[in-house]
């Protein structure tokens, strides 16, 4: 019996690792053109291509700005970003980020659905 469930719980947790959706995945933006996509799930530190002073990382499946030379510092502060549609920029260096659900598409550009 009890070899019985555990295989039926193996069974029910590989399912669902099938049917998992993809991870969110951040999209970089360099004069709004992506240049870069990386995936949420890798953690990582890079520099955005075109703009070697503007650095940013992956981790724990968020994405935030952690170095830059603009002046203000705006887009570091905005933090980690992670939920798709989320969104900061660093506008002295012309440069976007966006997150973007896991099929890497914008979504339906609907907000809010009302009854």
């Amino acid at each position: 019996m009890l070899a019985v469930l555990l295989i039926a719980g193996l069974a029910a947790l590989g399912v669902r690792a099938l049917n998992s959706p993809e991870a969110a995945t951040a999209q970089i933006l360099l004069d709004g053109v992506a240049v870069k996509t990386v995936r949420l799930d890798q953690d990582q530190i890079f520099e955005v291509p075109g703009r070697p002073q503007v650095q940013l990382e992956v981790s724990g499946g968020r994405c935030a700005f952690i170095r830059s030379d603009c002046p203000d510092h705006i887009c570091i502060k905005s933090g980690f970003l992670g939920t798709p549609g989320e969104s900061a920029a660093c506008l002295p260096n012309r440069v976007a980020l966006r997150i973007l659900p896991g099929d890497g598409e914008g979504g339906s550009g609907v907000d809010v659905v009302a009854g």
